[in-house]
């Protein structure tokens, strides 16, 4: 017999016989039966830290190795980063349909099977960094229409695959980077129409990867650090038509920008540091007329002092 149908006899019985306990008996079965109903509301996994009010569950240093039971239905914020998950499994967050930030960085999960987080409508962002992910298969992130915000750098990932961002449509922010990365498909940006701003660290690769860069219409920051690259081709950053602001930073086989390299741009900051540039490319960047304040060119040596200066007056910052 369950819980609710001891608790309708107990009643039915004091209205037949007894009454008058109504009113003292109503005040406790109500609060018994709000702590049955309730379930996960209150809980909190007994290895974890739980905030009500901000619906948060904090779990990192937990040496997990599997996710927690107890966690309440309605958490928003779930953080798991520096524990010991290996994978992540279809339907693993299925009970926690309110999640908006899910933070899994700093564990070694090697596989994600798709449909991981198709049922989480209403993350806005997802951290995966620092993991040990070589490949992430189309369909990982199916169902995630809404993120805003993804980070998967610092991970073993060597390729990434055509389509494997489509359906994330609203995604604002991305940081990719891995010293394994040494190719990235021409379409794998396809889809990304939202996309604002995009780091790229520590990537093995020796070009720019300019077809995958045409389909980020919206783009706004771009930045590329540490890259293996030593030579900036015509036409590199061609379609980028929204484009503010470039970075482009420990670059230590640089050593020229062809005269059209950044042809086609309308950035108003430009920053090219820590390169391996003997002379500043003034034809690459002379008809980059909206350039403003931040506009650095330094190199480990030869693009310093006096010449940066010069550049500055020629722009007239």
């Amino acid at each position: 017999m369950t819980f609710l149908q001891v608790t309708s006899r107990m009643v039915a019985g004091m209205v037949s016989g007894h009454s008058y306990l109504v009113a003292c008996w109503q005040p406790i079965l109500i609060l018994m039966l709000g702590t049955v109903l309730s379930g996960s509301t209150t809980g909190c996994p007994s290895r974890c830290e739980c905030n009500a009010q901000e619906r948060s569950v904090l779990c990192h240093r937990r040496k997990l190795v599997a996710l927690p039971e107890g966690i309440p239905i309605e958490t928003r914020l779930l953080d798991l980063s520096k524990n010991r998950l290996k994978a992540i499994n279809p339907e693993e967050f299925i009970n926690y349909p309110h999640l908006e930030d899910l933070q899994l960085n700093e564990n070694v999960i090697s596989v994600i099977e798709p449909g991981a987080f198709s049922n989480l409508f209403g993350l806005r962002t997802l951290g995966l960094r620092n993991n040990k992910l070589k490949l992430i298969q189309l369909g990982v992130f199916t169902g995630l229409s809404n993120l805003t915000r993804l980070d998967i750098s610092e991970n073993k990932i060597v390729i990434l695959l055509d389509f494997m961002f489509q359906d994330l449509y609203n995604l604002k922010e991305l940081e990719v980077g891995d010293s394994e990365l040494v190719f990235i498909s021409h379409r794998a940006f396809h889809g990304l129409t939202s996309l604002e701003q995009l780091t790229m660290e520590r990537c093995n690769m020796t070009l720019v990867p300019t077809e995958a860069f045409s389909h980020l219409h919206n783009l706004l920051v771009l930045k590329l650090w540490h890259f293996n690259v030593n030579l900036i081709r015509e036409f590199s950053f061609r379609r980028l038509y929204r484009l503010k602001v470039l970075e482009i930073a420990n670059w230590p086989f640089l050593k020229a920008l062809t005269d059209k390299s950044l042809h086609g741009l309308n950035i108003t900051t430009l920053s090219v540091t820590h390169c391996n540039l003997t002379a500043i490319p003034y034809v690459a960047i002379q008809h980059l007329v909206y350039l403003r304040s931040k506009f650095f060119i330094q190199s480990h040596r030869g693009c310093g002092g006096q010449q940066t200066a010069q550049l500055d007056e020629a722009a007239g910052i």
